[in-house]
Protein backbone atom coordinates (compact mmCIF):
# COMPACT_ATOMS: atom_id res chain seq x y z
CA UNK A 1 0.00 0.00 0.00
CA UNK A 2 2.69 2.53 0.86
CA UNK A 3 5.74 1.68 -1.59
CA UNK A 4 3.52 2.33 -4.46
CA UNK A 5 2.90 6.25 -3.39
CA UNK A 6 6.62 6.86 -2.50
CA UNK A 7 7.96 9.02 -5.12
CA UNK A 8 10.99 7.76 -7.06
CA UNK A 9 13.78 9.34 -8.20
CA UNK A 10 14.58 10.84 -11.48
CA UNK A 11 17.93 9.15 -11.12
CA UNK A 12 16.96 5.66 -11.05
CA UNK A 13 14.07 6.13 -13.87
CA UNK A 14 14.91 4.19 -16.96
CA UNK A 15 15.71 6.38 -19.95
CA UNK A 16 13.60 6.10 -23.14
CA UNK A 17 11.64 3.54 -21.68
CA UNK A 18 15.36 1.38 -21.50
CA UNK A 19 16.70 -0.68 -18.62
CA UNK A 20 20.22 -0.43 -17.49
CA UNK A 21 21.84 -2.49 -14.95
CA UNK A 22 23.05 -0.26 -13.03
CA UNK A 23 19.97 1.76 -12.58
CA UNK A 24 17.54 -1.04 -12.00
CA UNK A 25 20.11 -2.37 -9.12
CA UNK A 26 19.85 1.32 -7.38
CA UNK A 27 16.19 1.35 -7.90
CA UNK A 28 16.00 -2.48 -6.50
CA UNK A 29 18.40 -1.31 -3.08
CA UNK A 30 15.74 2.21 -3.03
CA UNK A 31 12.63 -0.07 -2.97
CA UNK A 32 14.72 -2.32 -0.52
CA UNK A 33 15.54 0.48 1.91
CA UNK A 34 12.15 1.83 1.89
CA UNK A 35 10.34 -1.33 2.40
CA UNK A 36 12.83 -1.43 5.48
CA UNK A 37 11.62 1.86 6.48
CA UNK A 38 7.95 1.10 5.82
CA UNK A 39 8.02 -1.76 8.47
CA UNK A 40 10.44 -0.30 10.66
CA UNK A 41 7.74 2.52 11.36
CA UNK A 42 4.56 0.31 11.26
CA UNK A 43 6.19 -1.84 13.66
CA UNK A 44 7.30 1.18 15.82
CA UNK A 45 4.31 1.10 18.26
CA UNK A 46 4.26 -2.28 18.63
CA UNK A 47 7.98 -3.16 19.46
CA UNK A 48 8.05 0.03 21.91
CA UNK A 49 4.92 -1.50 23.71
CA UNK A 50 6.10 -5.25 24.17
CA UNK A 51 10.20 -4.81 23.90
CA UNK A 52 10.59 -0.79 25.67
CA UNK A 53 13.09 0.26 22.76
CA UNK A 54 13.44 1.08 19.80
CA UNK A 55 16.52 0.65 17.21
CA UNK A 56 17.94 3.38 15.15
CA UNK A 57 20.07 1.00 13.31
CA UNK A 58 17.29 -1.23 11.70
CA UNK A 59 17.90 -0.46 7.95
CA UNK A 60 21.74 -0.76 7.91
CA UNK A 61 22.13 -4.61 9.84
CA UNK A 62 18.79 -5.22 7.32
CA UNK A 63 20.97 -4.23 4.57
CA UNK A 64 23.62 -6.60 5.28
CA UNK A 65 21.70 -9.66 7.29
CA UNK A 66 18.88 -10.04 4.79
CA UNK A 67 20.97 -10.86 1.79
CA UNK A 68 22.84 -13.53 4.30
CA UNK A 69 20.02 -15.18 5.43
CA UNK A 70 18.45 -15.39 1.76
CA UNK A 71 21.60 -16.34 0.01
CA UNK A 72 23.37 -18.23 2.22
CA UNK A 73 21.47 -19.58 5.62
CA UNK A 74 18.03 -20.47 4.11
CA UNK A 75 19.58 -22.07 1.03
CA UNK A 76 22.16 -24.04 2.95
CA UNK A 77 19.42 -25.22 5.50
CA UNK A 78 16.99 -26.66 2.51
CA UNK A 79 20.30 -28.28 0.60
CA UNK A 80 20.78 -29.97 4.57
CA UNK A 81 17.01 -31.09 4.94
CA UNK A 82 16.86 -32.51 1.32
CA UNK A 83 20.65 -34.54 1.60
CA UNK A 84 19.77 -35.58 4.86
CA UNK A 85 18.18 -38.72 3.76
CA UNK A 86 20.89 -39.98 1.39
CA UNK A 87 24.21 -38.47 3.30
CA UNK A 88 24.54 -37.35 7.09
CA UNK A 89 28.12 -36.04 6.40
CA UNK A 90 27.02 -33.88 3.17
CA UNK A 91 23.51 -32.69 4.80
CA UNK A 92 25.85 -31.35 7.89
CA UNK A 93 28.78 -29.55 5.41
CA UNK A 94 25.44 -27.28 4.35
CA UNK A 95 24.93 -26.96 8.12
CA UNK A 96 27.88 -25.93 8.75
CA UNK A 97 27.83 -23.48 6.17
CA UNK A 98 24.63 -22.03 7.05
CA UNK A 99 26.13 -21.55 10.85
CA UNK A 100 28.67 -19.51 9.48
CA UNK A 101 26.23 -16.96 8.09
CA UNK A 102 24.18 -16.98 11.24
CA UNK A 103 27.32 -16.51 13.25
CA UNK A 104 28.22 -13.71 10.94
CA UNK A 105 24.80 -12.28 11.80
CA UNK A 106 25.29 -12.73 15.66
CA UNK A 107 28.89 -10.40 15.34
CA UNK A 108 27.28 -8.29 13.27
CA UNK A 109 24.81 -7.53 15.83
CA UNK A 110 26.41 -7.19 18.65
CA UNK A 111 29.05 -4.97 17.05
CA UNK A 112 25.72 -2.60 16.41
CA UNK A 113 24.43 -3.16 19.75
CA UNK A 114 27.80 -1.70 21.29
CA UNK A 115 27.35 1.56 19.72
CA UNK A 116 25.66 4.04 22.35
CA UNK A 117 22.81 5.48 20.15
CA UNK A 118 21.65 2.40 18.17
CA UNK A 119 18.78 2.03 20.76
CA UNK A 120 16.82 4.56 22.66
CA UNK A 121 14.16 4.08 25.18
CA UNK A 122 11.44 7.11 24.24
CA UNK A 123 9.51 5.84 26.89
CA UNK A 124 6.61 2.44 27.53
CA UNK A 125 3.54 3.27 25.30
CA UNK A 126 0.21 2.57 26.75
CA UNK A 127 -2.41 0.31 24.50
CA UNK A 128 -4.47 3.34 23.87
CA UNK A 129 -1.16 4.79 22.81
CA UNK A 130 -0.69 2.23 20.39
CA UNK A 131 -4.33 2.62 18.81
CA UNK A 132 -3.72 5.86 18.28
CA UNK A 133 -0.41 5.65 16.57
CA UNK A 134 -1.53 3.57 14.05
CA UNK A 135 -4.58 5.67 13.23
CA UNK A 136 -2.03 8.32 12.88
CA UNK A 137 -0.16 6.11 10.57
CA UNK A 138 -3.16 4.23 8.50
CA UNK A 139 -4.90 7.51 7.91
CA UNK A 140 -2.70 9.06 4.81
CA UNK A 141 -3.68 5.97 3.22
CA UNK A 142 -7.67 6.26 3.94
CA UNK A 143 -9.38 8.29 1.07
CA UNK A 144 -11.23 10.98 2.50
CA UNK A 145 -11.36 14.29 2.85
CA UNK A 146 -7.81 16.05 2.83
CA UNK A 147 -8.93 18.65 5.68
CA UNK A 148 -10.52 15.98 7.89
CA UNK A 149 -7.63 13.59 7.24
CA UNK A 150 -5.46 16.23 8.38
CA UNK A 151 -7.29 17.73 11.12
CA UNK A 152 -7.47 13.79 13.22
CA UNK A 153 -4.04 13.93 12.11
CA UNK A 154 -2.97 17.10 14.14
CA UNK A 155 -5.14 15.95 16.70
CA UNK A 156 -3.85 12.55 17.50
CA UNK A 157 -0.08 13.94 17.17
CA UNK A 158 -0.49 16.39 19.65
CA UNK A 159 -2.28 13.57 22.14
CA UNK A 160 1.16 11.30 21.88
CA UNK A 161 3.28 14.55 22.26
CA UNK A 162 1.15 15.70 25.63
CA UNK A 163 0.77 12.22 26.89
CA UNK A 164 4.61 11.72 26.37
CA UNK A 165 5.96 14.92 27.86
CA UNK A 166 3.23 15.01 30.48
CA UNK A 167 2.45 11.31 31.45
CA UNK A 168 0.72 11.47 35.12
CA UNK A 169 -1.65 13.35 33.52
CA UNK A 170 -2.77 10.42 31.62
CA UNK A 171 -2.92 7.48 34.69
CA UNK A 172 -3.97 7.35 37.89
CA UNK A 173 -0.76 7.42 40.35
CA UNK A 174 -2.63 4.53 42.17
CA UNK A 175 -3.08 2.34 39.52
CA UNK A 176 0.93 2.57 38.46
CA UNK A 177 3.87 0.08 39.85
CA UNK A 178 6.79 2.48 40.17
CA UNK A 179 10.41 1.60 40.89
CA UNK A 180 13.05 4.05 41.67
CA UNK A 181 16.88 3.28 41.55
CA UNK A 182 19.08 4.21 44.07
CA UNK A 183 22.85 4.14 43.13
CA UNK A 184 25.29 5.12 45.33
CA UNK A 185 28.42 3.82 43.41
CA UNK A 186 29.80 0.83 45.77
CA UNK A 187 25.60 -0.50 45.41
CA UNK A 188 22.23 0.33 44.89
CA UNK A 189 18.63 -0.59 46.05
CA UNK A 190 15.32 -0.16 44.52
CA UNK A 191 12.09 0.97 46.42
CA UNK A 192 9.48 -0.27 45.10
CA UNK A 193 6.03 1.27 44.84
CA UNK A 194 3.09 -0.72 44.35
CA UNK A 195 -0.08 0.31 43.31
CA UNK A 196 -2.91 1.67 45.91
CA UNK A 197 -0.42 1.35 48.86
CA UNK A 198 2.32 -0.28 50.18
CA UNK A 199 6.09 -0.01 49.82
CA UNK A 200 9.50 -2.18 49.50
CA UNK A 201 12.68 -1.47 49.64
CA UNK A 202 14.83 -4.29 47.45
CA UNK A 203 18.62 -4.88 48.93
CA UNK A 204 18.83 -1.64 51.58
CA UNK A 205 22.16 -2.41 52.93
Amino acid sequence: LILPALPTPQLLLPKDGKKERLRDLGLRLYQFICVSLIISLCTFPVVLYHFHRFTTLGVLSNLIAVPIVAFLVLPAGLMAVSLLPASFSAAGFFLTLGSLGLKLIVILTAKLDSISWASFWPGTLRAWQVAVAYVLLLLPLVKSNRWCRFGIMVACSLVLIFSWMFPNHFSSAKSMLRVTYLDVSQGNSALVNFPGKGNMLVDGG
